[in-house]
């Protein structure tokens, strides 16, 4: 086994061990024992567990992305803009291939009673946060924190929250969605989400 298999094979394992456990819950020899690979590989080509943690996110959300893009050049304008990063999202969070891993890696850090590990949250900042910051103040046309703070959080449940809450997704979904139940949910989540946006944008001139 080659350097760079050994090392691939242990982030690919680490992606799916995390994705099925968790950080807390998966140790290095259960990565090793996954990869086929002696555990001092670990620390040979990562370092440490949370450094391994750190690549097996940055490549999972690579991954996710080259499958569900968040952006793309044709939409033109903000509305445009958030109708496909959602729905890219949502198809992310809902996809049980190598594409959602990275997403089963965030619920369980949402749901992880002492908080979410810092690199999940600084990872999802810079690869989904920033843009949809951006998206959100043309579409508010604001600069105010308290304003974007609101609107992200609201996106990002509706985006991640039927994941998050089994029993949820359970009565939306009973048996997994097919493409046109999935298509119509994704609608729905985009329509809310444009509606609250403007009753948020007009409620906060209103104040001014």
């Amino acid at each position: 086994m080659t350097r760079a298999t050994t090392r691939q094979k242990i982030l690919s394992a680490a992606i799916e061990s995390f994705a099925q456990n968790g950080y807390a819950g998966t140790t290095a020899s259960q990565i090793c024992k996954r990869a086929n690979a002696n555990i001092a590989a670990v620390n040979y080509h990562f370092g440490s567990k949370d450094a391994l943690f750190e690549q097996a996110i940055a490549e999972a959300f690579s991954i996710a992305e080259r499958t569900y893009p968040l952006e793309d050049e044709s939409c033109e304008t903000p509305e445009a803009q958030l109708r496909y990063f959602m729905s890219s999202v949502i198809r992310r969070v809902f996809d049980d291939g190598p594409a959602g891993r990275i997403d089963q890696i965030v619920c369980h850090e949402l749901n992880r009673p002492s908080g979410p590990n810092p690199l999940v949250l600084q990872e999802i900042q810079k690869r989904q946060g920033q843009r949809v910051r951006k998206i959100l103040g043309k579409l508010l046309d604001t600069r105010s924190e308290k304003l974007l703070n609101q609107a992200h959080a609201n996106i990002a449940a509706l985006c991640f929250f039927v994941k998050v809450a089994k029993p949820l997704q359970k009565r939306i979904f009973p048996e997994p969605p097919t493409p046109s139940q999935l298509d119509h949910y994704i609608h729905g989540q985009i329509e809310f989400a444009l509606a609250g946006l403007a009753a948020l944008k007009n409620s906060f001139s209103n104040k001014k």
